[in-house]
């Protein structure tokens, strides 16, 4: 699979500074138009969430709900800041519950009740108006439907969508203040004016702080309690009515300390000031000479400030177990009692991972043809308690170890090492998990007494890319039921041409091997988005064969400076092999050649050509330079001048350690060239023993040296696109899911400051999953004083939390017209404050920069 930048230098350039954060919003996009089942979503609890083809002529997205609580969120990509109204097409029926709309925690209009009843033929598809939704910042915003009950006379509590639609509207906005640390408690509140309201009601915290008449639009709040505060406003209408903001929030008193940081901590100062302790206590019994943290049963204690967020993180820590049946451990946890944690349980003689919650058990809400062979669930203090995956181990009592868990919010992945002392080898065990809630190291123990020392925590995956799970989507659906690709579509090879989006895809009439026998043909689609996808009509291009015989998986390659676009793939029947050939129409094909086979198992994963940009220098190998480089499966490369000879460099560079997520030699997948001139091989990693099949077959990424691809630069301590964490078919039409079983590294391209990454999903669906490329900028706490001769201090910290070290120019704005700029280079995850001084303005107004907005009440 070939990356391949369309641009000079200088435009990928401003490619990678294309994420403004001026003051002044962009202008707004058009309407936002999206079937709810095209849309990535989440559900809680999970695998509630079925797609149905046609519910009354609808393709359907349906929250199969059981009760109150169970809520389904669905990702829309806003293109820009703004006020947006929320329809939704609903099918009203007599089994429908009653849903809250919210975005961001924020409830969005009223309570929508979707029963009607069935004796009177009610039931019909309705547009409903739900409200208004303010998004502050671009990118792939949630809408979550929570169901809240359901009409006494409903017979469920289910909810069918057809689609979601977003409609830029001028809405009814607050001003100021947003993300601002105020100094002082007496809090200026500022917002819109609206054209229909009698009158304000300002809510703080959710509770009514005042109301105002309508030509009022600001008030100061008496002294408040330092810490976070969140507030809107109701316009209330004469008829009884209200319209509710968007929400703000606020800070009072000194900015709390940046959650996302690295903490070590051995307990030498004997205090657990910066920690939230529940039945631990610092010990004088140490660990190598120090202090540790004791404990005794059920007993957590959890570092403050501190915090997983949306990523990969790693907590771990020194035990020593005083008790022969202690049960001690590491893992996450988050705000709604939700745990994953590793634990050593001496008693039973295993290290185990574990979910932890009250609200559902996992063998509930998966479906039992799911359910993987092994799992455990028990009732503990009224939790469910869920064996994710365990291995025998042998602890002596007072001998310390080493215990960490590395936990992927993105992914859902879990992987816990233990390092016996004595012991050279590490003890690990790894799995996929159902939750990307927990986001808050700490260190429990469950039963006897236990010692705990060096505790650490590190964010992981720094050098890589920051994939956005919230916007994996299908883009490619199987056709008809005896359509030539009516039982997949999938593993998409895809370049760019004058604009179009073209795709090569592999397209089944049967199941994927080895659900049923091989049947794959090659098909081509276009894209003018790279979202929505049109099936050429002469497909397929590349036919099979005969009745036994299958074409499938292919690569794509564009040579710089030629006309000609090489397709490759693997063909079983008249070439038993991988195959290449050429157009320069995507009509006429010509000159196949077959590729020679190196190593046994011989599947060609990539093509990188040296002379794109940004070039790389040519390969050399004996002496010899090579032009191309094509990575294949088992993580071996091969170099080539004319894409016919090949010559291999040496052993597989890709071979699995016994550390990583993938110990075995199953690494394939797509190859691009990055920022840095270095190689980013996407692949496809698990932990069995084959690859066509394997539900652990995932994606994750690594790093090969620009100058020496046989040379590993980095790899991802976790996969990062999120995964199904039970035994799930492959080939079933009827699973939910694009990753319901293995997936395949497609295709990554660059385009509009993004990478979009293409795969092939359960052996079935061809699937989008994008991350920002280049630096993002973060603002938080800003604040305002008064300086020398009339004018302003504003201060603030800015963080780069995106792809890469860039530059931004930071603007200031006074009621949107820019008062101050100031350029600023930072290096990934790096943070600095900056300042600026403006002359002060008379009257109340606003004092913007990004998403933060901060009141000002001058000399009026």
């Amino acid at each position: 699979m070939w990356y391949r930048y369309h641009a000079s230098l200088s435009l990928i350039a401003a490619a990678l500074s294309a994420f403004p954060l001026n003051a002044s919003a962009p202008a707004q996009s058009g309407e936002i138009t999206a079937p709810a089942a095209e849309l990535p979503w989440i559900s809680y609890p999970p695998n509630h969430i079925l797609r149905e083809e046609s519910v009354a002529g609808h393709v359907t997205s349906v929250l199969a709900a059981k009760g109150a609580r169970t809520s389904a969120e669905y990702f829309v990509e806003v293109p820009s800041p703004g006020t947006y109204r929320v329809a939704v097409e609903a099918l009203r029926t007599s089994s429908s519950g009653i849903f809250q709309l919210s975005t961001g925690g924020d409830e969005v209009g009223s309570a929508v009740d979707l029963y009607a009843d069935r004796r009177r033929g009610d039931a019909t598809w309705q547009r409903i108006v739900v409200g208004n939704a303010t998004f502050l910042r671009p990118g792939n915003m949630g809408l979550k439907f929570l169901v809240t009950g359901k009409n006494p006379q409903s017979t469920g509590y289910e909810l069918l969508f057809g689609q979601i639609t977003l409609t830029p509207t001028t809405g009814f906005s607050l001003l100021s203040p947003n993300g601002t640390a105020e100094r002082d408690s007496r809090v200026f509140l500022r917002w819109a004016a609206h054209a229909r309201a009698t009158q304000f009601e300002v809510v703080l915290d959710g509770k009514v702080l005042t109301r105002v008449p309508a030509r009022e639009t600001s008030f100061r709040t008496a002294g408040l309690q330092p810490g976070h505060h969140r507030w809107w406003v109701n316009a209330i209408f004469a008829g009884g009515g209200h319209e509710r903001s968007g929400t703000f929030t606020f800070h009072v008193g000194p900015p709390a300390v940046y959650p996302y940081r690295e903490f070590a901590d051995g307990f030498e100062g004997g205090t657990l000031a910066q920690w939230s302790a529940r039945g631990m206590s610092i010990s004088s019994r140490a660990l190598d000479g120090r202090y540790s943290l004791g404990a005794k049963g059920s007993s957590v204690a959890s570092p403050k400030a501190v915090l997983l967020g949306t990523g990969e993180g790693e907590v771990s820590a020194t035990v020593s177990l005083d008790d022969p049946a202690a049960n001690a451990g590491v893992g996450f946890r988050a705000g709604d009692g939700t745990e994953i944690r590793a634990l050593v349980d001496a008693a039973a003689g295993e290290l185990r991972i574990e979910r932890r919650n009250r609200e559902y058990s996992i063998l509930e809400v998966t479906p039992r043809k799911y359910w993987v062979q092994g799992w455990k669930e028990r009732r503990e203090g009224g939790e469910y308690v869920w064996t994710i995956a365990s291995v025998p181990v042998k602890v002596r009592t007072g001998s310390g170890f080493k215990l960490s868990l590395a936990y992927s919010r993105r992914s859902s992945a879990v992987f816990a090492t233990l390092a016996l002392r004595g012991e050279t080898e590490p003890i690990t065990v790894r799995e996929l998990c159902d939750t990307r809630t927990p986001d808050r190291p700490f260190v429990a123990t469950a039963s006897g007494a236990a010692r705990f020392d060096d505790f650490g925590y590190r964010q992981l995956n720094k050098l890589v890319y920051k994939w956005d799970p919230n916007s994996l989507r299908i883009v490619l659906r199987p056709g008809k039921p005896g359509d030539w690709d009516g039982a997949g579509a999938f593993n998409p090879a895809i370049y760019l041409a004058d604009g179009k989006w073209n795709m090569f895809y592999r397209g089944n009439s049967l199941p994927a091997p080895p659900d049923a026998p091989p049947s794959s043909q090659i098909g081509l689609a276009s894209s003018a988005d790279g979202l929505h996808w049109t099936k050429a009509a002469n497909n397929p291009i590349v036919k099979r064969m005969s009745s036994t015989d299958s074409v499938e998986d292919p690569d794509v390659l564009v040579p710089d400076g030629s006309k000609s676009v090489f397709l490759e793939y693997r063909a079983h029947e008249m070439f038993d092999g991988e195959v290449m050939t050429q157009t320069e129409d995507l009509l006429k094909w010509s000159n196949w050649w077959k590729l020679p086979r190196f190593p046994s198992h011989f599947k060609v994963a990539a093509f990188i050509d040296t002379h794109n940009n940004p070039r790389l220098p040519e390969f050399t190998f004996a002496g010899k330079k090579y032009r191309y480089l094509a990575t294949i499966e088992e993580g071996r490369i091969l170099y080539s001048n004319d894409l016919h000879e090949w010559v291999s460099p040496g052993e597989a560079f890709l071979g699995g350690v016994k550390d990583h997520w993938c110990n075995y030699k199953e690494c394939i997948g797509d190859a691009f060239v990055d920022h840095d001139r270095n190689i980013r091989v996407v692949t496809q990693i698990g932990t069995g023993t084959k690859i066509v099949g394997n539900r652990l077959c995932i994606i994750g990424e690594d790093v090969l040296d620009g100058q020496d691809p046989t040379h590993v630069l980095w790899r991802s301590d976790l996969p990062w696109m999120p995964a199904w964490y039970g035994d799930a078919p492959t080939g079933d039409l009827n699973d939910y899911t694009a990753t319901n079983g293995s997936v395949f590294p497609g295709q990554t391209i660059l385009k509009d400051g993004y990478l979009w990454h293409f795969s092939g999903g359960n052996n079935t669906y061809s699937v989008l999953v994008k991350c920002p490329y280049g630096p993002q900028f973060e603002y938080r706490d800003l604040e305002i004083q008064p300086a020398a001769a009339g004018k302003l201090n504003c201060r603030l910290k800015v963080r780069n939390v995106g792809s890469m070290e860039g530059q931004q120019s930071v603007a200031l704005s006074i009621d949107g017209v820019i008062a101050g700029r100031q350029p600023i280079r930072l290096k990934r995850d790096e943070e600095t404050p900056l300042s600026f001084t403006v002359k002060a303005p008379k009257g109340v107004h606003s004092i913007s920069i990004g998403d933060l907005r901060a009141s000002l009440a001058g000399d009026r």
